[in-house]
C-alpha cells in the first residue's frame, strides 16, 4: 500500500508555536535517516543523485508514522507486511519543508554532524535543479554522502569505484582534460 500526501498550501505546521516540533525531531534524532540516493538512468551522467528524508518503523507504530506525515504535510508512506516508512524524495519539498524545520529544531550530537553534511550536498545540488550536473559537483556530493551514515550498507570499495568512474566519465565527454 503507497499512501501519499501532498502540501494543500503554505502553512504546513512548521510553526514556532507547534507543541510537538522538538517531538518530531527528537524522534527523527533516533530513527529517522538523511541520505542520498545513486540510482543510475540514462541521463547524461548515467546516474542520478537525489536526497531522501526517511523513518522506518514496525508496523505497529503506523499511527505515529501517519502523525508524521500529516505534521510534515508532505512525502509518503509505504506499508509492507512487517514495516511501515514514511519517505521523502522530493527535492524541493525536502528544501523548503525538512530542511527549514530541522534547522528550526536541530539535532544534536553526530545527527547534527550528518545534517549539516545533507544540508551541504543539497546546497550544492539546488542551482542544478533539473538541470545537468557537473561531474564535480555530483563528485563532491558523492564524497560527502558516504561521509553521512556509519551505518548504511555503502562500502569504501564502492565509495571508489564511484570516484574513479566520475573523473573517467568526465574526461569522456570532454569536461575534464587529462595533462600529460
Amino acid at each position: 500500500m503507497n499512501t501519499e500526501f501532498k502540501i494543500k498550501n503554505k502553512n504546513n505546521s512548521l510553526t514556532i508555536l507547534q507543541p510537538f516540533d522538538w517531538y518530531y525531531t527528537g524522534f527523527t534524532h533516533s530513527d529517522g535517516a538523511l541520505y542520498f540516493v545513486i540510482e543510475k538512468n540514462k541521463g547524461q551522467l548515467g546516474f542520478r543523485v537525489s536526497p531522501v528524508f526517511a523513518i522506518q518503523l514496525t508496523i505497529q507504530s503506523k499511527d505515529f508514522i501517519y502523525d508524521m506525515a500529516k505534521f510534515f504535510g508532505c512525502g509518503r508512506i509505504n506499508i509492507s507486511k512487517n514495516l511501515i516508512t514514511f519517505k521523502v524524495t522530493d527535492f524541493k519539498l525536502i528544501l523548503n519543508i525538512i530542511i527549514p524545520h530541522f534547522l528550526s529544531f536541530p539535532f544534536s550530537g553526530r545527527k547534527f554532524l550528518v545534517f549539516k553534511i545533507f544540508v551541504i550536498c543539497c546546497s550544492l545540488l539546488y542551482p542544478f535543479y533539473n538541470k545537468t550536473q557537473s561531474y564535480w559537483n555530483v563528485f563532491k556530493v558523492i564524497y560527502l554522502s558516504f561521509l553521512m551514515n556509519e551505518g548504511s550498507k555503502r562500502t569504501l570499495l564502492e565509495l571508489k569505484e564511484w570516484l574513479i568512474f566520475i573523473p573517467q566519465k568526465a574526461i569522456k565527454d570532454g569536461q575534464l582534460e587529462v595533462n600529460n
